[in-house]
């Protein structure tokens, strides 16, 4: 079987790794479906949740962007479930869309826009709200790291991996999860995607 054409299919792949997040899951496809840039594939990742989520899922199953993929057993590593989706990925642009989470409607025309005017750009990501279960707003993400730069995180820019990473990464993670960003598919692949060995900032 060919793989869809990538210069006239959907443009993102959106994956959606998801454990017993039933609770979450309405508001996350809801904002996904919300999007302005509706250019996208959809693939929902579920790991053997043992509440009310394959419901939920049931009810969005009409939806021809969308595959839903059940786990039997759980696979023990959200990571494993990143590569998982990785690798039925088949657009040019990921986003991992963490099931407890959602997104501005602009969250994807704003991020793909960057990335599209900018080839040599690898990653594009934005604030975070951090919010509570019931969906109330605590604080931005950046409050965990702005220490290291008042300003930086501020106003758009670019910024070299290698660079991000002396100064920055290296001390406290400026991208605080997987929600925020967008990514290009060809070099996740080359690195091999997630560590599945590690239990935290994968």
């Amino acid at each position: 079987m060919s793989l869809p054409d990538i210069e006239s299919g959907p443009k993102v792949s959106i994956i959606v790794p998801s454990h017993n997040h039933a609770r979450y899951l309405p508001a996350r496809l809801d904002s996904i479906f919300a999007q302005t840039l509706q250019d996208f594939e959809l693939i929902v990742l579920d790991d053997a949740s043992t509440d009310d989520s394959r419901a939920v899922l049931a009810r969005r199953a009409g939806d021809p962007r969308m595959r839903t993929m059940l786990g039997e057993t759980n696979s023990g590593s959200v990571f494993r479930q990143w590569n998982r989706g990785l690798r039925m990925a088949t657009r040019e642009y990921v986003w991992i869309a963490e099931s407890d989470d959602c997104a501005d409607p602009r969250f994807l025309e704003t991020l793909v826009g960057l990335l599209d005017r900018h080839p040599e750009v690898g990653v594009a990501c934005c604030q975070s709200r951090v919010i509570d279960g019931d969906g109330r707003e605590l604080h931005l993400s950046s409050a965990w790291y702005e220490s290291m730069d008042a300003t930086r995180w501020k106003a758009d820019f670019i910024g070299r991996g290698t660079e991000e990473c002396r100064r920055f990464l290296i001390r406290q993670n400026t991208i605080p999860n997987a929600s925020c960003a967008v990514f290009r598919r060809s070099l996740a692949e080359k690195v091999g995607g997630a560590p599945e060995h590690a239990r935290l900032v994968g």
